[in-house]
């Protein structure tokens, strides 16, 4: 297991985390994995977010390829390599959601903008 593989395994999960884990307390669980402050705080975040993922959205650009054996390797590899390598993966990962969140909020806006072009043209009616 090299980092670079594990930052594509950690790309895919921030888009599972992105477009698939809509609850409640969504903030207050990336908030958990954004503030992990060690290996066993950063896998408990990830399976925490991982398990309460629900049906990935219809938004999503890419479908997500994501196991639950790839997500076993990612922890294996948090909790065997070294702390460096651990800090790389994870902000790696925190870049990657941000991202993905950005990506998400255009998609939101695209969507928003074509209802109000829609409406304004008299396609939908209420």
């Amino acid at each position: 297991m090299e980092l670079t593989q594990m930052k594509l395994v950690g790309k895919e999960l921030a888009r599972y985390l992105v477009y698939s884990c809509e609850h409640d307390d969504y903030v207050t669980r990336m908030d958990h994995f954004r503030l992990a402050t060690s290996r066993y705080s950063l896998i408990e975040s990830i399976y925490s977010l991982y398990q309460t993922g629900g049906a990935v959205s219809p938004q999503r650009t890419k479908s997500i390829q994501l196991t639950d054996y790839r997500i076993e390797e990612l922890c294996a590899f948090i909790r065997t390599k070294e702390i460096q390598e651990v800090k790389d993966l994870h902000t790696s990962m925190i870049r990657d959601i941000a991202t993905f969140d950005l990506e998400k909020i255009h998609q939101m806006e695209q969507y928003i903008e074509q209802l109000l072009a829609d409406l304004q043209e008299g396609g939908i009616t209420s």
